[in-house]
């Protein structure tokens, strides 16, 4: 048992740090994003170009464990607007090959365009497109022999998106969470600290009860204009960050 929890372990680290690397290396221009307005305040918050370039150039996944499959689940939440845009490049770098599609009915993720990646030898994974009936399409892809896989990485960094969450809080409203690489958030708060677009509020620690047992960081933004940045690590204990834009 503690073999098969110590290679889990070992998987999730090595595939982690592949993504690190391939988002790192991701171009900082992207002009089929960058010339839509709609990429940068689709959330109906007004996000700065230099923030949207940090979300995308640190974008992350969200992690889901399968204790029973001995398996970890990266979802990357993609910018639906631009998924097409996504696909056609995805097809075309030659790293991954289309190996089946079809509709789907789903009772979560309603809503949200995203890459759902499963830690498997066979490099498989599954791009989902949700709609808000509760429908959805499904593209399942495998990894060519020898491929690098750095395309779909920067692909997925350039594409990133943010994952609506509703909550009961401050008036009520949709918390829209960009999630970011973990082992990269020092770069981000470094560089976002320095841009002088925001600044820094308050800081603060706690604990959670969701997401239990998983390191991750997420961006929140507020209807107020303010946001949050969360490093949540494995021990279920968060470091929050609050920030307001520059005047």
């Amino acid at each position: 048992m503690k073999k098969i929890i110590f290679m889990v372990f070992a998987t999730v680290v090595l595939v982690i740090g592949i993504m690190a690397v391939g988002c790192a290396s991701a171009p900082k221009e992207s002009p089929i994003v960058q010339e839509s307005p709609v990429a940068l305040e689709s959330n109906g918050s007004s996000i700065t170009p230099k923030l949207d370039e940090l979300l995308r150039k640190y974008a992350g996944p969200r992690l889901g464990v399968n204790i029973n499959n001995n398996e970890v689940t990266y979802y990357y939440y993609l910018n639906h607007l631009l998924f097409e845009e996504f696909k056609y490049e995805l097809d075309a770098g030659g790293e991954y090959t289309q190996s089946g599609s079809g509709p789907e009915d789903r009772d979560k993720e309603q809503g949200m365009t995203l890459a759902r990646w499963v830690a498997r030898p066979s490099g498989g994974f599954q791009l989902e497109l949700f709609t808000e009936d509760d429908s959805g399409f499904s593209y399942g892809y495998k990894k060519v022999p020898q491929a690098s896989g750095l395309n779909l990485d920067e692909l997925l960094c350039k594409y990133a998106g943010s994952y609506p969450q509703r909550w009961d809080g401050e008036g009520k409203g949709v918390k829209y969470v960009y999630f970011l690489d973990s082992l990269r958030f020092e770069e981000f708060k470094a560089e976002l600290d320095a841009g002088g677009e925001y600044y820094q509020t308050d800081s603060w620690n706690s604990t959670r009860d969701w997401d239990r047992g998983v390191t991750f960081v997420r961006f929140e933004v507020r209807p107020d204009g303010r946001f949050q940045l969360e490093l949540c690590k494995a021990d279920n204990s968060v470091i929050g960050y609050g920030y307001k834009k520059g005047h």
